[in-house]
């Protein structure tokens, strides 16, 4: 993970991204931004670790809680169960998630989550909250991933222990837009 800005103001999706103001975001974003765009544009880069917060299992009422993975809507259902379990247990804790703006979905419904924000993510973000917590290279750079459960990766990133949650509170919740699901509740009551 890097820290960077820019020299000029300009949009990614429908998020304006202002001179100088610091952003979060993956090597792998920095690498394509660099082959697109080319370098120019970027005025500085450090490393993320210097302002991470890193979460290790604290106790999280009346904090906030930054968690954060770049892509892949199934790393982003187990981090998503890891960030119920937590609230579950720290019921007054903000929780934001960060992602790319095509998996806003996911996460607008979900009544654990108090905001999210796409990437680039805002240093704000990270600056803002109490605790953070990256998921971004917990399956691709981790030896354990071939012979340790994906679910169970990211529960461990949260510091819940794995054995303790029955398998069924494992599996991911998803929240749909109040208006699809009315559409679905009637269309399968007509046949």
């Amino acid at each position: 993970m890097k820290v960077i800005s820019f020299n000029t103001s300009f949009k990614i999706g429908n998020m304006l991204i202002k001179e100088g103001d610091q952003h979060v975001v993956t090597e792998k974003f920095l690498e394509e931004f660099r082959t697109i765009y080319g370098g120019q544009m970027i005025v500085s880069v450090e490393d993320f670790e210097k302002y991470e917060r890193p979460y290790k299992g604290q106790d999280l009422n009346g904090k906030t809680l930054f968690c954060f993975r770049g892509a892949g809507i199934g790393d982003l259902m187990a981090m998503m169960t890891g960030l119920r379990l937590l609230k579950e247990r720290y019921q007054n804790a903000i929780m934001n998630v960060g992602s790319m703006f095509t998996y806003k979905q996911l996460f607008e419904n979900d009544p654990i989550v108090n905001e999210f924000t796409q990437m680039p993510y805002p240093l704000e973000y990270v600056t803002n909250a109490d605790y953070t917590v990256s998921f971004q290279g917990i399956i691709e750079n981790n030896y354990s991933a071939s012979s340790i459960h994906m679910y169970d990766l990211f529960l461990h990133k949260f510091g819940i222990n794995p054995d303790e949650i029955l398998p069924e509170h494992k599996v991911p919740k998803l929240y749909v837009d109040p208006d699809i699901d009315s559409k679905i509740h009637y269309l399968l009551k007509k046949e």
